[in-house]
């Protein structure tokens, strides 16, 4: 029997698997096909089979096992009869298994595709333990975490991106929102400064922002584009985490799971004074002070406390009648800092398309 597990944890756990294929060793096309058959059988199966056995609806089981491919950073092959001895192993590894490419299962056999298991896709218990008592801590002050919202990536499951990736994108946040806001609300073009004193944070623009500074060179002041301003302008609270991160920038306690939860902290923090100090400092000497992160278990902590908070975000909008503990404007910033910590935690995510669904 030809049996793959799929594992979230990154680092390769010892077993009598047959081979073992870390996402970090992909370098041609033979390890890249791989690690990706399996992962693409599992979502074959998600979307054919399971869809099927769920009458045609993506449940919550079949959207974490699809999460789950997605998170894979070690592809393990095992030659054996069935799973047992392996249970242990795969809630070490975090794995789930593909049965010669027909069944999923978790570590206890359950089989992944029936409605009845969907809530039977594993976490790492480090991951489960930090939203436990992150969640707990805000359920103390009336908020409420959904009970189906999974928790964030262990620090035994993410990677990081480089300090000098997270600073160019820090530069390119604060170029963007500068040149988007002066574009907008004063129909003054900058760009030539923005040139001049962020070469890397220019460089650094995603697509959208490359193309919106292109039109911005060309004085358009198309209707397109004057509603593109606000969103782009608004990018500064994206960099607000990432600066964080990078130690240029303190973030309260209370904002980043470290500290008893504050509700008069849930306000948008205007680093007024930083826009300024990068702005004169220029961006190569930006980048030449970040040659650090955070610890990796503070950013865990960071990333499930704004998480959570954003889905209470969304969940309370899809209640007005009830009381709300986030504002709108509050949750527009829980976005962005949302949206940077997904960024930081997956390499391979594109600014324009990082996921932020659960």
């Amino acid at each position: 029997m030809k049996i793959f597990a799929l594992a979230t944890v990154r680092d390769v756990v010892p077993a009598t698997w047959v081979t073992a294929t870390g996402f970090w060793q992909i370098a041609d096309p033979a390890t890249l096909e791989a690690f990706m058959r399996p992962i693409s059988k599992t979502r074959e199966l998600v979307y054919g089979e399971g869809l099927r056995r769920a009458g045609g609806s993506m449940n919550a089981g079949l959207w974490a096992v699809v999460q789950h491919t997605r998170d894979t950073e070690v592809v393990y092959q095992f030659n054996a009869p069935d799973l047992s001895g392996l249970e242990v192993w795969a809630r070490e590894a975090n794995a789930i298994f593909v049965v010669d490419f027909k069944e999923l299962r978790n570590a206890e056999g359950d089989d992944l595709l029936e409605p009845v298991n969907q809530y039977a896709v594993p976490y790492h218990p480090v991951a489960r333990m930090r939203a436990s008592r992150i969640r707990a801590e805000l359920g103390v002050q009336g908020i409420n975490v959904l009970d189906n919202l999974p928790p964030v990536r262990s620090e035994l499951e993410l990677l990081l991106r480089s300090p000098q990736e997270v600073a160019s994108r820090v530069c390119a946040l604060v170029a963007i929102s500068e040149l988007a806001s002066w574009w907008h609300t004063r129909g003054i073009s900058i760009l030539p400064q923005v040139e001049e004193r962020f070469p890397h944070g220019v460089a650094a623009f995603s697509p959208e922002e490359a193309a919106f500074a292109q039109l911005v060179r060309q004085g358009d002041r198309s209707p397109k584009v004057i509603n593109e301003a606000p969103q782009l302008s608004w990018s500064y609270a994206a960099f607000v985490p990432l600066a964080h991160v990078l130690g240029k920038l303190e973030v309260p306690a209370q904002m980043r799971g470290r500290g008893k939860p504050c509700l008069d902290e849930l306000a948008i923090l205007h680093p007024h004074e930083f826009i300024p100090w990068i702005a004169e400092l220029g961006s190569e000497e930006f980048l030449a002070q970040c040659t650090t992160l955070a610890d990796l278990d503070e950013i865990c902590d960071f990333y499930e406390y704004v998480r959570s908070l954003r889905w209470v975000a969304v969940d309370e909008t899809l209640r007005p009648e009830d009381h709300h503990f986030i504002d709108g404007s509050t949750g527009s910033t829980l976005l962005e800092w949302h949206k940077a910590l997904a960024w930081l935690t997956n390499p391979a995510a594109e600014w324009d398309r990082v996921q932020l669904h659960t």
